[in-house]
Formats: structure tokens, C-alpha cells, sequence
């Protein structure tokens, strides 16, 4: 044992002389493995990149099981003992939400977390290594505490940066931090620049650039290593599988951030390696959102390309990849007012191949019929967007929408404001209404509430339409999210799809689902964003099978 701790002080000392960093850590997140060793499998390749690139701590983010699992939580620690066999790196647990399911008192489940898998902190860490601090917290911390934590080894460590490990980002920093990020730890942060925070929770690809966030201090986010979704305009973006892990190298000028695969083992773009200058200045932050979009140019359909299209029960736009940096599409739906001139009433953005190992050489995406009135003229135009929503030149096509099959049941309200309930908050209380719009405050959910009798047809086999037409002025960069829930039993007919940010004027959203529920229950529900105003201008409910 004495010489094996010799033989990891030499390589230590040996790595310095040469110039090394001073200390790798590697991040892993949202595992949520099973009951089984075989569920762990993933978590095996991750520990094995680690051990190629010498890691001296790893850091699981949050969410190690799906469930609470004992034997899962053994079978991790076996892999850990086999793959790390010799010379171990150091260990910690973030606490969090999944591993407690089932438990009234989440400490204690996270008092079995920590014996069943051989953790050596608990709920609330404090480590050392190297003279760095990494402070860790369980989900939900208490901030009183939190803020007591950062405080005390700012005074400890001055100079140093405060490495902050959470299972949940702060609200509105990171990717998807907008849906699943904290209100409640952002304001504590920000009274601490030399804060730099690694999170999990949001279920997101570390393949993208905006899961380093610079503020008033860093955050980053390890992305997952099960699914990730995240959120669209207008639209609900399927699940993706997520491969991406962390691995940071500490020197005394800078922090390394490289991105790696565990289904490859490889390092994704170590051309593109985050790096964070020490100490921070706010002024100079190189992952500021703004300075970023500022020195990042607009990304660009190579020169000719043309807009595809053709009707394929909805309108099936084809366009190719267009240059680096493009993280979504932006396509817009035009349609001519009173005056001839074309008016934008509709947005369904979709993600590009960043994700993917290798992304397709071209997309095709069908806008659903709900947008269309056969008979009429639109203008579709797909904008190529950056991650900081700069946007190249579009490409565009008109066309006249064709007839279309009837649904086989309508029901149209054409004056909701009226005809429907709108309650907002856990009170349920009617939304107050001012100048025509329904006013929403900040954090409190919003519901339209659907009538009961029009959810007929065979269960699970009957399949809906809603298109919804609503004025929204929100905050530009917190706004809402809509999906189509049952509030009897909390279930979601639809993902979340993010609305238009800011005053953009009338929208209209279209959604399909299937009747989940024998007895359904529906709600259209506008959440997780700032506060705004809304009205809504059309419902209309259609069956469609």
C-alpha cells in the first residue's frame, strides 16, 4: 500500500516538472442506472477514460440510479474497485433527486446512497486536493447554508477558484437551465465571481457550446450519460442519446475543460477545448452569452443552396447542414395580411447534427397542416442559428397549401378569453386579467383549461390536434414553456415546447397527441418562464383519428 501511494506521489511530481496540470478531475452525471451490473455498463467506459487520462477525482453530478437501487449503487462501486484497481483517484457524490424516490426523508435514502456505494462524503462535502476546494451540496441545498460553504472557503482560499459541485444548474445560465435550473442558488452565486460550478440535472449534450456559461461566475454543465432533450420554439424535441463526460485540468493561470465519449473514448473537438482564464474578470469572460455572439459570426448556407419542398400530409421542407457553428434551424411561417405583406405567425425551430457523430448532409422536416388553410399563399424561410440565436441568411419558398382530409371532430373557441378558464399558480385561481391580456407572475404556472366532453374515441388509439393562437409579451430570455397536461394525474400529453421569447405578436402552436388516459383530462399549461402577459386569440381542437 505505502508503495503504491510513492508511486502515484512520483507520477504527481513527475507531471508538474513537465508542465502538467496540477490536477484532473472528471465529471459524470445522470447515469441512472439500474438494479443490475450489466445497467452499469456505460459507467464502466466512462471510468475507463478516466483512468487513461489520470484522473486524480471524479465527480458524479447527481442522479446515479434511476430509482433508489442498493444493488445498483454495489454494482458501481465494484466497477469503480475494478477499473481503478492500483493506483485510485479520489471520489465525490452529489446527492440528488432520483436516488430518493420512494422516500419521504431523502437524507436517509442518501445515507444508504453513500454506505452502498462506498462514498466517503456525505450530503454536504467539503474536499481539498492539490490546495483547490471542492464544495459539494445535495439537491435542494439550503441556501443559507450554501452561501455560509462558498463564503468560508473564499476566505480559506483566497486567490483560488471555489469549485461548486450541484446536481441542478442555476436558472437561465447553462443549456435547458431556463426549464430545470434553480431560481433559488443563481442569487447567491452572483454574490461570489470566483465561483465555478459544475452541474447535471438538465439532461443536456456537452456537445453543446452553450454548457459553459459565464456571468458574474462560471458555470458548467456535464451534460448526462443516459438522454437528453432540451427545448424548441414551437416545437417538441424527441429524446437523444447522450454519451458526453467531463474532464477538467487545473493549472495555475487557467482551467482546461475537454469533452470526451465514452462510447469511443475519444476527445469531441479538442480543437475547440473550453478554457477559462484564472482569476476571473467579469469584463473579459470569454463564455459571456453577449461576447459571444459578438465575436462568434452567423453561421452560413454554402452559396446556391436552394429551399426543397413538397406537400406530405403538412409541408415537407428539405435544406442541407449548413457551416460550423449552427446549433438549431429557425424556420419561420409567413402568410399575407390586409395590406399584401407578409406577416410571420409561426416558428418551429429544429436542432442541428451537433449531437451526431456523423450529422446527415441534409434535413427534412414537416411542418404539420394545423399551420395551413388550403387555398392560401405562405412563405416558409429556414435560418441557419448559432447557439447565441445569431442567425446567416435564409432560404425561402412560397407556396399555395392544398386541401387538406377533414378531421373527424372540431371544436373551435374563437374567443377563449371568454369561452375558457384560465387559472394560474397551485391556487388555481383565476389568472387576473388587465387591458385584455391574462397576467402572469413570476415562477406561477398558467393553465387553459380544455372542456371534458370533447376527449371521446378509443383509448389509446384516438389521436388530437390543438392549434392555439395567443398573443404572448415575456421576458426575451425567460420564456415560457407550453405543453398539454392531465392535472388529475400530472400527466403530460406533449414534451414542453418553448414559446416565442419577448413581444413578437400573434403566434400560432400546433401540438399532436395520443388519448394516453381512458377518463383524459386536459390542460394547455404555460410555465418556467419570467413574468409575462398572454391572450389567446383561437383554440381549436381537432380528432383527427
Amino acid at each position: 500500500m505505502k508503495k503504491m501511494v510513492l508511486v502515484c506521489l512520483w507520477a504527481a511530481i513527475v507531471s508538474l516538472c513537465a508542465g502538467e496540470p496540477v490536477l484532473r478531475v472528471g465529471f459524470i452525471t445522470d447515469t441512472h442506472i439500474g438494479e443490475t451490473a450489466e445497467s452499469c455498463a456505460h459507467v464502466r467506459k466512462a471510468f475507463e477514460v478516466f483512468r487513461a487520462q489520470k484522473a486524480d477525482l471524479i465527480v458524479h453530478l447527481g442522479d446515479i440510479a434511476n430509482l433508489h437501487y442498493p444493488s445498483g449503487y454495489r454494482h458501481y462501486r465494484n466497477i469503480f474497485n475494478e477499473v481503478f484497481a492500483g493506483c485510485r483517484p479520489e471520489q465525490i457524490f452529489v446527492y440528488a433527486g432520483h436516488d430518493a424516490i420512494g422516500f419521504k426523508d431523502v437524507d436517509e435514502a442518501y445515507r444508504i446512497v453513500e454506505k452502498e456505494i462506498g462514498a466517503t462524503n456525505s450530503i454536504y462535502a467539503k474536499r481539498v486536493l492539490k490546495g483547490y476546494p471542492f464544495l459539494a451540496f445535495r439537491q435542494s441545498a439550503d441556501p443559507a447554508k450554501y452561501e455560509a460553504e462558498i463564503s468560508v472557503a473564499e476566505k480559506e482560499f483566497p486567490g483560488k477558484p471555489i469549485f461548486v459541485l450541484n446536481h441542478e444548474p442555476p436558472v437561465n445560465t447553462t443549456y435547458h437551465s431556463i426549464t430545470w435550473g434553480s431560481r433559488k442558488l443563481r442569487p447567491v452565486l452572483e454574490k461570489h465571481p470566483r465561483v465555478v460550478q459544475f452541474t447535471g440535472h438538465a439532461h443536456s449534450s456537452v456537445r453543446d457550446e452553450r454548457n459553459i456559461w459565464q456571468g458574474k461566475f462560471t458555470s458548467i454543465s456535464a451534460g448526462c450519460l443516459q438522454r437528453w432533450a432540451g427545448t424548441l420554439v414551437g416545437t417538441a424535441p424527441g429524446g437523444k442519446d447522450s454519451d458526453g463526460m467531463l474532464l477538467m485540468e487545473v493549472y495555475p493561470d487557467k482551467l482546461v475543460i475537454r469533452r470526451f465519449e465514452y462510447t469511443t473514448g475519444k476527445e469531441y473537438r479538442p480543437d475547440k477545448r473550453w478554457i477559462v482564464p484564472l482569476p476571473f474578470d467579469e469584463k473579459t469572460a470569454p463564455y459571456a452569452p453577449s461576447r459571444r455572439y459578438a465575436e462568434t459570426p452567423a453561421p452560413e448556407f454554402a452559396p446556391g443552396t436552394v429551399l426543397k419542398y413538397h406537400w406530405e400530409n403538412g409541408l415537407a421542407v428539405s435544406y442541407p447542414e449548413a457551416s460550423d457553428g449552427v446549433a438549431e434551424y429557425r424556420i419561420d411561417i409567413e402568410k399575407t395580411g390586409s395590406d399584401g405583406k407578409w406577416i410571420t405567425f409561426a416558428r418551429y425551430d429544429q436542432f442541428s447534427g451537433f449531437y451526431l457523430k456523423k450529422p446527415p448532409e441534409a434535413w427534412t422536416v414537416v411542418l404539420n397542416p394545423g399551420y395551413f388553410t388550403p387555398g392560401n399563399k405562405y412563405r416558409v424561410s429556414v435560418y441557419p442559428m448559432s447557439y447565441w440565436h445569431k442567425c446567416g441568411k435564409p432560404l425561402t419558398a412560397e407556396f399555395t397549401a392544398p386541401e387538406q382530409p377533414a378531421p373527424k371532430k372540431v371544436l373551435e373557441f374563437k374567443d377563449p378569453m371568454k369561452e375558457l378558464s384560465f387559472v394560474a399558480g397551485r391556487s388555481r385561481k383565476p389568472a387576473p386579467v388587465k387591458n385584455g391580456f391574462y397576467q402572469l407572475r413570476n415562477v406561477e404556472a398558467g393553465n387553459l383549461i380544455l372542456p371534458d366532453d370533447f376527449w371521446d374515441g378509443e383509448f389509446k388509439k384516438a389521436r388530437y390536434r390543438l392549434i392555439v393562437d395567443f398573443y404572448a409579451d415575456q421576458t426575451p430570455d425567460m420564456p415560457w414553456v407550453m405543453l398539454v397536461l392531465d392535472p388529475k394525474t400530472n400527466t403530460r400529453m406533449t414534451s414542453r415546447i418553448c414559446t416565442v421569447p419577448g413581444n413578437e405578436g400573434l403566434r400560432r402552436y400546433v401540438v399532436e397527441f395520443n388519448k394516453y388516459l381512458k377518463d383524459m383530462h386536459c390542460e394547455i399549461q404555460l410555465r418556467g418562464g419570467g413574468p409575462g402577459l398572454v391572450r389567446f386569440e383561437k383554440v381549436r381542437l381537432e380528432r383527427i383519428r
